[in-house]
Parts: structure tokens; sequence; C-alpha cells
């Protein structure tokens, strides 16, 4: 009889062991799901953020095109100033003759 309580006790721990082990088990399992779920969510973040980077280096390449654009129209800019500012005396001349020229024929 006491062959047969220590069995029934020894079952018992083993059963309790078992139920334990499904416990781990399960939260094991919960735990793998979730760091799966966490995977998937980085890798959509990865891929959105190259998508990102993507779109910021098509972007800072347009501004650098436009900044070269806009400093040519600045050279040509000052150029033209440039050139109306040393040719202005003679654009001055040519002005007065005209106007001259104008009271002239309508005498």
């Amino acid at each position: 009889m006491e062959e047969m309580f220590e069995i029934e006790e020894t079952l018992k721990k083993i059963n309790s062991e078992v139920k334990k082990l499904k416990t781990y088990n399960d939260s094991i399992e919960v735990i793998e799901k979730s760091l799966r779920e966490i995977l998937n969510s980085y890798k959509k973040t990865l891929t959105k953020l190259d998508e990102y980077i993507k779109i910021n280096n098509d972007l800072e390449n347009q501004i650098k095109q436009l900044n070269l654009k806009l400093e040519k129209m600045n050279d040509n800019f000052f150029k033209t100033k440039r050139f109306l500012n040393d040719n202005i005396f003679e654009y001055s001349i040519i002005i007065v003759f005209l106007i001259f020229l104008i009271f002239e024929i309508l005498k």
C-alpha cells in the first residue's frame, strides 16, 4: 500500500511538472509569435525607411540641380548688369540723340 501511495505521489509530481512544462511551452509559443510580429513590423519599417531614403536622395539631387540653375541665372544677371553699367554712357548718348532726332522730325 505504501508503495502505491509513493507511486501516486510520484505520478502527481510528474503531472505537475508536465503541466508546468506545458505552461512554459505555451508561453514560449506566445513569445515566438510576438517576436515574429515584431520582426515583420521591423521589416516593414525598414522597407518604408528605404523608400524615404530614396525620396530624400531624389529631392537632394533636385535641389542640387536647382541650385546650379540658380547660380547660372545669378551669374547671367550680374554679367548683364555689368554689361549695362559698362555701356550706360553709350546708351545715354544714343537715347539723347534719338530724342533730339524725334524733336527735329516733329518740327
